[in-house]
């Protein structure tokens, strides 16, 4: 199998034993919490402050001076047994981390606890302001059935045309209105006079009136003629009930009966003329225009009875109309109440991911089965929070007669689906934001189907039905739909019915329901679990498609041999590889290991050993394979070949048992926000397996050495850079990790932390195999007992220090430090005195290095007098001497030698000699800047612009669908046999006070079909049974009887019960059958009737998507598509604020009013574009209402103005946010609410009559752009149809100008009065220009702080040369503020009342680079981002060229350049398109761009990654490329933070050539560094910040002289022979021998091997003298010393000096 594919059998098999612990993690750090506890609330108020306050104290206190001299030695730390965590205990790890996590995020658990809950109470409020509507008891009155039916309708056909049957049919031409016509095809005659249509008759085809079993289907027309509810508008011949349950009767107005009204619609009328005709033909009697004597005739002896029909009682009821608004908007407002949760959820889960937090913790022990499941339980314990007080509201006035126990189970299954379907979602996706965008998306559309079959639902199989319920939303809406109608029927869900439907007619149980949930949290589940395994993202092992059917996923793999197949290759075994020594044990053993990305090998064949107690360094260039080495030891990444064996354990197929020794410090924090520093060490440490009890003591070494006492219980996103790399590296180090990896653990840091962290991982050695990758190379030094170098992926060489030195050095370094006036050439030539071949090594800012070769030594000592007595008129400040540093070693071997050739000469590009674009040229050029950004931007983020664009197409594309399905009735409705086989135990009411044929009959034809119950009083009897199981009585009493006498006339009072939409037509078609019997004194003869309506006219075919709903479903839905979509646009703009590209593109020239106008302009193209699928999908429709050009020009004329206020709304609230998709997900949440949501509120509580409240929302909520496009459709759509409606009556005469309906209709659609949408149009327009003015007085700064104008505070015993400066600059004239090219006069920062710069004045010109030092949080940052404008000065001024930052920023940002300390690039630009939009910005013509950009990346070295995307590059070369961005446009004055900062030593020098290039051009360099090395290499002028003060200023050697004067002797020893890492070389003899020979040297520092002399006076030895000393020295055995330096005390030492004053 390919490597690729290789699978961790130790993740596959998970199930192995583990040793087992009961105890709960969350109680082993009680004391600790408890503290914790204590100090949030005080923490959580001041994060801001700490936070700053944290940058200032990142630093260790320098306290080893001469009379306390620490002595570093390894801690031996008793190794404990291993103990493993069980997977209880993992869990409830996980459970204690996701709880600090979400309780710390109070606003954020608050809103997912109490958005639904504030929804349902919502619906409880509406609810408790409705009055419950009393009804006495109703009896409703008997109505006489036989008269002759009448319509405006004339025709009536019959079929087939016989004799017999036109005989029966003579009935209705007495009349000689009724046109009775035979009809061979009784559709298509139809057809052709649908107006005139009465109803049709269908005689069986051999009809003939002597049959005895006669069945009739009466056909009337399927659209209703006397009904007034639009959505009962046909037969229902498919339904025997309603699927809307009610409370009380139907239509209890109605005497004669409820919708469909069978006496109204003349079919009971009907029925009775075809029975009476019947009889006489049987009889013979012919029909005659005298009906009366006709039907004397017919009832001969008998007499015909009176036949009269009646509705059942009703007892008292109450009846709420908020049960029926409820079926629509109870279940969307749980599905919108649930959002916030969901898209929170996603949005947790993936930053883990996207923070490489979940990668993290896999690799230090945890199974992923447990990540998920402490996941889901979490999740799902907030959800059912919210689910139970939901419950508990319900019950209050909705759902009242439900069991909440039942209500509860539901609602359980629906929060589980909920989590799981936020894992499926989730693991689809790297990036938060888009994914929070996605899920978004996915979550409406997984309630589409529920909104899409709603109006089908009584025509839909349980199948369909339960298919539509495989999204979960759609289910859920189904569940409450179902228990709606239960509590409808009076009844409510319980444990006895949720297995039954509510309504006979009805095929969905609530079981189905929470069936279905069930399968969709399955369902969700495995989509997650396979998709996640095999695109595990940019991290991680991928299995193949097929991995579910390999017999390897289900039985594991047998073990692997680990290294025994894998031979060392040659390579490793040759000269450049020290053998180590025979003793130790190696901790890791890598045999060939190699990755290929594509055609790039990133690593070839590595095969490397790291030993126990020791600590491996690998060294590399920018690129070398470093990180990716590190990432496929741990598991993150597979190899492309080779393996590698980890304590035992093979990387490739045991993974999981790797990881379970495993620390790790990578190149990034892998730090959660929220957590303290005590809880990263309890939870890492517990997670590797340390036992509780040990825990405590664990958190306190820890918080010890990293001398955290006061920040134990702050959160890790208060701390500084600084102090989260320490807390970085001790989550490493933490629960006894028997292997550590520290990548780049010191990036970052001053010098001082940096030793800070040496001493603690030195201290760590015991026990542990280490491998450290740094780019500083005295780090490397003095922490290797091994180091490794790589280039290009190749391992070049490795062993020892010494090793290396001896075997790549050649030979001694002259290093001496340049004055202003120094002759390189004189010095050259006086050296050569001595050593002829002598040449320039190098010629690097001030200093100038010369190569001694080690067989000149003798020369060396008469060589050095020579100097020192022409030290000062060669212009040399000072020399020293020192022996091959490991920086030489890299330089040698590990650069990159592609790029990095010491011949190579580098040519600055910085000064654009062309001409430069002015005026309107430069406007057009920065417009083509901004808008190639945001293309390019929005193309490469293709995912999201798409989601974008289909978010409200998906959301019109559904109402318009729905619409048309709802309209699209059947063409035909079934017919239906009038009588009680169509209901299931149907029971009859018969009361017969006169026994007769008839009651008999009666009982008889009924006593076949339904069981009989007998009464004395039908009406009590109705009522009592009613009251007692009102359902038993809905869904069983059909139809009732009373027979009496009245004057010797025969009565039958014929009952139905109008809950069934039939029960009036079968009642009737038992009457007359009962009634044709006894007449034709047949027994055994029937009569039966069939309601088979006609198809539906063709005007109603026409007219399918005429609904009246339709208008207000496309407001609501399209606010609910573009409260998804429009929040996108602020992504980018949050991103690009809080990575400070905004602010540098702003710094590099571009015009406010350009960035945000083209920001609009392209974001209104996008949303333009949505605009025009909006129109074209409404026109493919044909939509009534929105099918003219004049209907779509208003819909377009009001999204347009939306855009126009709704862009610039996001950008202001752009301002509010840190993190893009929190951003995100918050305004999609204030668009619901403020937009469709509160539409829907507003037009509820306006139909309820609270016209007060509607207009309060009217007003108020106008402010927000969703609420006014919603209400703007809205009350187009109302209008249109009251415009149509009043039409319609027009034309049939009616005097609508009387008509109040009709008051306020017009063509005037854009009228200020409601309906009119004037009103909406003008607010947006009007919100729109403020928003955009209020986004420019922002950034044109014209708002300024009120009530800041505090001034700088004096300091005590201030330097005088810092003094001399303040004095300088605070009298200066304008001359001379015009001749310095940077002058800053007492500038001062408040951060409330904090005081972070204070006072600084500084005057400098052209031709400088000016260093501006001091530890993390002096202020050096904060004085970069004023100099740049985006700070206020609190107090003070700056000028560039003269021109005023507080007054003249615009002006002053022509001249600046800047690199900020972090990256201010965009990410998915590549690094040619990021230097051409800073070159247009700068003014350059486009088409000499592409040279300019060429020379930058030759000159700053990433020619090769010119086209990779920024987010490709490596932290080294993002400097680079903010480097040469801030050289572009020739600026006067360049800022640089840091730009070295993760660069190689060789790309550092050669950054450090071109910054000497570019201020010898005449730039002004402002430079911050933590690299004392190269402040001393590039700036003429310094000053060292502390507490936001220049603590001294001047060039560097005036501070070495008046701060440091003196020599700095280094010397190293060399280790034991046998070293196993721990055992220290014996510097006793070199201290003994030092203080011998240089009394008045002073040991400052002690690492290890390592020692630090000082030796302030040097009249009595020269230093000639001393390197002769030195150089005896060397060659004594006795004094074991590896390697020595001897030079003028650093820049280092004064900063060291001055860094322990840090507060």
């Amino acid at each position: 199998m390919d490597e690729n594919k290789r699978i961790d059998a130790e993740e596959i098999n998970e199930n192995e034993e583990e040793n087992q612990e009961s105890q709960n993690p969350t109680q082993a750090n009680e004391n600790e919490a408890e503290e914790s506890e204590n100090q949030e609330s005080q923490n959580t108020s001041q994060e801001q402050q700490e936070q700053s306050a944290n940058e200032e104290e990142d630093q260790n206190r320098n306290d080893e001076t001469t009379t306390n001299i620490p002595v570093i030695s390894t801690v031996s730390v008793e190794q404990p047994k291993e103990i493993k965590t069980s997977n209880g205990g993992k869990f409830m790890l996980l459970m204690w981390k996701n709880w600090r996590l979400q309780r710390r995020k109070r606003v954020q658990t608050v809103m997912e606890i109490l958005v639904p809950i504030l929804l349902t109470l919502l619906l409880v409020l509406i609810g408790s302001t409705i009055t419950m509507e009393s009804h006495d008891s109703k009896v409703f009155e008997p109505f006489d059935v036989s008269s002759f039916p009448a319509s405006l309708a004339t025709v009536i056909l019959y079929s087939p045309d016989t004799k017999d049957t036109s005989a029966v049919m003579d009935i209705f031409r007495i009349t000689k209105t009724l046109n009775v016509t035979a009809s061979d095809d009784i559709v298509n005659d139809y057809r052709k006079q649908e107006n005139e249509v009465f109803f049709a008759v269908v005689f069986p085809s051999n009809f003939a009136t002597k049959d005895e079993d006669i069945s009739l289907s009466i056909r009337f027309p399927s659209e209703l003629k006397f009904t007034q509810d639009t959505k009962e508008d046909s037969w229902k011949t498919y339904s025997n009930y309603p699927l809307d349950a009610k409370q009380g009767p139907r239509n209890h107005e109605e005497n004669t009966g409820a919708t469909p009204n069978y006496f109204k619609e003349q079919f009971i009328q009907a029925q009775s003329m075809l029975t009476v005709s019947l009889i006489a033909a049987k009889k013979n009697i012919p029909i005659d225009i005298d009906f009366h004597k006709m039907m004397e005739g017919i009832s001969g002896d008998t007499g015909i009875p009176v036949v009269k029909m009646q509705r059942f009682p009703y007892p008292p009821w109450k009846e709420s109309p908020i049960l029926e608004q409820l079926k629509t908007s109870l279940s969307l407002m749980i599905m919108l109440g649930f959002i916030y949760s969901c898209i929170n959820i996603v949005k947790m889960i993936t930053n883990e991911k996207e923070n490489q937090l979940k990668e993290a913790m896999k690799i230090m022990g945890l199974s992923n089965w447990l990540h998920w499941t402490a996941w889901f339980v979490k999740s799902l314990i907030f959800l059912l929070i919210s689910c139970i007080i939901i419950v508990i509201l319900f019950k209050i006035n909705i759902f009242v007669r439900a069991d909440p126990s039942v209500m509860l189970l539901f609602l359980s299954f629906y929060a589980s689906s909920i989590v799981m379907f936020c894992f499926a979602v989730s693991v689809f996706f790297s990036r938060a934001d888009t994914a929070a965008a996605v899920a978004g998306l996915l979550w409406f559309i997984s309630f589409m189907p529920y909104l899409m079959l709603q109006d089908q639902n009584d025509r839909l199989s349980l199948a369909e039905k339960m298919a539509a319920a495989l999204a979960h939303n759609s289910a859920m809406g189904y569940g409450f739909e179902t228990m709606l109608k239960y509590e409808a029927v009076d009844e409510g869900i319980a444990w006895t019915n949720m297995h039954l439907p509510p309504t006979p007619d009805e095929n969905l149980t609530l079981l189905h329901v929470i069936v279905m949930l069930l399968v969709d949290s399955l369902l969700y589940f495995l989509i997650a679990m396979y998709f996640e395994a095999i695109f595990p993202g940019e991290y991680g092992l991928a299995r193949p498609f097929y991995f579910p059917f390999t017999s390897s996923y289900w039985f594991g793999q047998p073990r692997n041999t680990g290294t025994a197949n894998h031979e060392l290759s040659n390579a490793t075994q040759d000269e450049f590889f020290e053998k180590p020594p025979d003793n130790l044990k190696a901790g890791v053993e890598i045999r060939n290991l190699r990755k290929v990305y594509k055609s790039n090998v990133a690593v070839e064949n590595l095969s490397l050993d790291m030993y126990q107690n020791q600590i491996t360094v690998l060294l590399g260039h920018n690129g070398a394979g470093k990180t990716t080495t590190i990432c496929m030891l741990t598991g993150m990444i597979p190899s492309t070949s080779g393996t590698a064996v980890i304590n035992g354990y093979d990387i490739r197929t045991q993974t999981k048992r790797v990881r379970d020794s495993l620390g790790l410090c990578p190149q990034h924090d892998i730090l959660f926000d929220e957590l303290t520093v005590a809880d990263h060490i309890y939870f890492y440490s517990r997670l590797k397996g340390m036992r509780k009890k040990d825990i405590t003591n664990e958190i306190d070494r820890y918080v010890s050495m990293l001398e955290f006492q006061d920040k134990k219980n702050a959160k890790s996103k208060t701390l500084s850079g600084g102090m989260k790399r320490k807390l970085s590296v001790a989550i490493a180090f933490c629960g006894n990790s028997k292997v550590v990896m520290l990548d780049e653990p010191t990036s970052g840091m001053d010098p001082s932390a940096r030793r800070s962290l040496w001493k603690l991982i030195q201290t760590q050695k015991n026990g542990r195999t280490i491998l450290l990758t740094t780019h500083f190379m005295d780090e490397a030094d003095l922490l290797g007992d091994r180091i490794a170098i790589m280039s290009r992926g190749v391992l070049k060489c490795c062993g020892s220090s010494f090793f290396l030195k001896k075997k790549f050095g050649a030979g001694y370094h002259l290093i001496l430090d340049k004055s202003e006036n120094c002759d390189v050439e004189k010095v050259t030539d006086l050296l050569r005195n001595h050593i002829p071949e002598i040449e320039v090594h190098s010629n690097v800012g001030s200093e100038l290095t010369y190569l001694l070769d080690e067989d000149e030594a003798p020369k060396f000592e008469e060589m050095l007098k020579d100097l020192e007595e022409h030290q000062e008129e060669l212009g040399v400040n000072g020399y020293g001497i020192s022996m091959p540093t490991l920086e030489e070693i890299f330089l040698k071997v590990g650069s990159d030698q592609v790029n990095n050739s010491e011949s190579q000469e580098v040519t600055v590009h910085i000064s654009y000699t062309g001409e430069r674009r002015k005026g309107f040229k430069l406007t057009r050029n920065q417009f083509r800047a901004m808008f190639m950004k945001k293309f390019l931007s929005s193309i490469r983020s293709w995912i999201i612009l798409l989601i974008q664009i289909l978010l409200p197409i998906i959301f019109l594309l559904q109402i318009l669908i729905a619409n048309y399905m709802s309209g699209r009735q059947q063409l035909a409705l079934p017919e239906l046999k009038l009588n009680l086989d169509n209901f299931a135990s149907p029971k009859t009411i018969v009361q017969v006070d006169d026994e007769s044929p008839y009651s008999n009959t009666f009982l008889d034809i009924v006593g076949r079909e339904s069981e009989i119950e007998k009464t004395k009083d039908i009406t009590d009897t109705a009522l009592r049974l009613r009251e007692e199981n009102n359902k038993e009585f809905k869904f069983h009493y059909v139809v009732g009887a009373y027979f009496e006498k009245k004057d010797k006339q025969s009565i039958i009072n014929v009952y139905f019960n109008n809950d069934p939409y039939h029960s009036p037509g079968i009642a009737s078609s038992l009457a007359w059958e009962t009634v044709y019997k006894v007449l034709l004194n047949c027994s055994h003869c029937s009569l039966k009737f069939a309601n088979h309506p006609l198809p539906y006219s063709t005007k109603t075919m026409m007219n399918q998507l005429m609904l009246n709903s339709f208008g207000s479903q496309l407001a609501f839905q399209v606010g609910y598509g573009l409260a998804f979509s429009v929040p996108i646009f602020i992504l980018f703009v949050i991103r690009e604020r809080t990575s400070k590209s905004k602010h540098l593109q702003l710094v590099s020239g571009v015009e406010v009013w350009i960035f945000w106008i083209t920001t609009f302009l392209y974001d209104f193209l996008i949303y333009l574009f949505i605009v025009v699928l909006f129109v074209t999908l409404l026109s493919c429709f044909q939509t009534e209402g929105l099918s003219k050009p004049a209907d779509l020009g208003r819909l377009v004329a009001i999204m347009l103005c939306f855009g126009v206020a709704v862009l610039p709304l996001l950008y202001c609230f752009g301002f509010c946010f840190e993190v893009p998709s929190t951003g995100y997900t918050k305004m999609v949440i204030i668009s619901f609410f403020t937009g469709a949501m509160a539409v829907l509120l507003a037009q509820m509580y306006g139909a309820l009559g609270f016209k007060t409240i509607s207009d309060v929302f009217h007003y108020v909520l106008m402010i927000s752009p969703f609420f006014a496009l919603s209400e703007g459709i809205l009350h187009m759509s109302m209008l249109y149809d009251k415009n149509r409606a009043c039409s319609e009556w027009a034309k049939h005469g009616v005097d609508i100008d009387v008509m109040a309906f009709c008051k306020d209709s017009g063509d005037d659609y854009f009228r200020l009065e409601r309906p009119g949408i004037g009103y909406n149009v003008l607010v947006l327009l009007l919100l729109g220009s403020i928003l955009l003015l209020a986004l420019f007085l922002y950034d044109y700064q014209i708002v300024k702080d009120v009530g800041m104008s505090s001034g700088p505070v004096e300091v005590p015993d201030e330097d005088s040369d810092v003094y001399e400066e303040k004095r300088k600059v605070r009298n200066a004239t304008e001359d001379l503020i015009k001749a310095n090219t940077l002058v800053m006069k007492d500038v001062t920062k408040y951060y409330k009342k904090k005081l972070a710069v204070n006072g600084l004045c500084l005057a400098a010109k052209g031709y400088e680079c000016f260093g501006l030092l001091g530890v993390n949080g002096a202020g050096k940052t904060t004085t970069f981002r004023m100099l740049t404008g985006d700070l206020k000065m609190s107090h003070g001024d700056a000028w560039i060229n003269g021109k005023s930052i507080r007054s003249d920023l615009k002006n002053v940002r022509k001249h600046v350049g800047y690199c900020p300390q972090f990256d201010a690039l965009l990410d998915n630009l590549t690094a040619r398109e990021t230097l051409k939009m800073y070159a247009l910005i700068r003014g350059v013509p486009e088409k000499e761009c592409r040279e300019l950009v060429d020379g930058l990346a030759r000159d700053f070295d990433f020619s090769r990654h010119l086209d990779k995307k920024v987010k490709q590059l490596s932290g080294g070369n993002k400097r680079k490329l903010s480097t040469a961005v801030s050289s572009i446009g020739d600026p006067s004055v360049i800022y640089l933070d840091e730009p070295t900062t993760g660069m190689d030593p060789a790309t550092r020098r050669f950054l450090w050539d071109a910054l000497c290039k570019l201020r010898d051009n005449g730039k002004l360099i402002i430079l911050t560094s933590h690299s004392m090395e190269e402040c001393e290499a590039l700036c003429t002028r310094l000053a060292i910040m502390v507490n936001g003060n220049f603590k001294c200023i001047g060039s560097g050697q005036h501070l070495k002289n008046k701060f440091a004067k003196g020599y700095t002797l280094t010397i190293k020893v060399k280790k034991p022979p046998e070293s196993d890492g721990l055992e220290r070389g014996d510097t006793q003899p070199i201290e003994d021998f030092v203080g011998d020979k240089f009394p008045m040297a002073t040991l400052r520092e002690r690492h290890q091997e390592l020692l630090t002399y000082y030796i302030a006076d040097t009249t009595d030895i020269p230093v000639s003298r001393m390197f002769g000393i030195l150089e005896e020295a060397k060659h004594n055995d006795a004094l074991n010393i590896e390697d020595y330096s001897l030079g003028q005390s650093s820049l280092e030492q004064v900063f060291l000096t001055f860094a322990k004053y840090q507060e």
